[in-house]
């Protein structure tokens, strides 16, 4: 954005038009009557804002997912939903798996500020920021970073400098990616119990056709690529 980097929409609106005043390229100002959409919770308008995201490598997951109805592993019913099902996976894209909501289950990935390159400035001002939930703290944390630290489990030192400063990386999974591991977790993976052994896979879900990309693929893709199976034979 040039000269208007970093200035909030209100500010650079204000900005440009001075700008082009003393150009002297501005020729009138009109009030126009439009709709403006507004938050439900807040009353603020709602303007895009760009973010840095998560995403997840789908191809591979999609494409075998993919398979398993080709191959028959994975009935459709009634049938006429395997072809508009198989077009998305197989028109799939990498999937932006994070959210900024206070619900959910967090982005398992650390940081750590005692090898990271902060400035003192820097530090005060993701300290000042306890909840992380500003673009602007998240990209401090994330650009200043040695490199993110993805771990399964909850991290108490840095594996490269043995810190302990370490902070969570703010954002949540996608509640779909979470859903999707609905046929597992319930069955209590990762853990190898006896209930997994048992009732996965299972033979039907019963679901509506609305969800069949949001959800019922998603289970399917994430079934293969953490079990290496399907997690149900026939859809509903």
């Amino acid at each position: 954005a040039g000269r208007y980097a970093g200035l909030s929409v209100k500010d650079a609106r204000e900005k440009v038009v001075a700008d082009l005043e003393a150009k002297g390229l501005l020729v009138k100002i009109d009030d126009h009557r439009h709709a403006v959409a507004v938050c439900y919770r807040c009353a603020t308008a709602i303007e895009p804002l760009e973010s840095s995201q998560w995403f997840l490598k789908t191809a591979e997951m999609a494409e075998r997912a993919a398979r398993a109805t080709e191959e028959g592993r994975v009935r459709i019913h009634p049938e006429s939903w395997a072809k508009p099902y198989l077009a998305w996976l197989h028109g799939n894209r990498d999937w932006c798996v994070s959210r900024q909501i206070w619900w959910g289950h967090q982005v398992p990935v650390w940081y750590c500020l005692s090898c990271g390159d902060y400035s003192d400035e820097q530090m005060r001002r993701i300290r000042a920021d306890k909840s992380l939930s500003s673009e602007i703290t998240k990209s401090l944390l994330r650009g200043s970073a040695k490199r993110p630290i993805a771990s399964a489990e909850p991290l108490a030192t840095c594996p490269d400098c043995g810190g302990r400063d370490l902070l969570q990386d703010p954002d949540v999974l996608d509640t779909w990616f979470s859903s999707g591991l609905w046929p597992l977790t319930t069955l209590g993976w990762p853990a190898d119990t006896e209930d997994l052994k048992h009732f996965y896979p299972t033979a039907v879900l019963a679901t509506g056709h609305e969800i069949l990309y949001l959800w019922v693929a998603r289970m399917v893709m994430m079934g293969l690529a953490l079990r290496n199976d399907i997690p149900y034979q026939d859809v509903f």
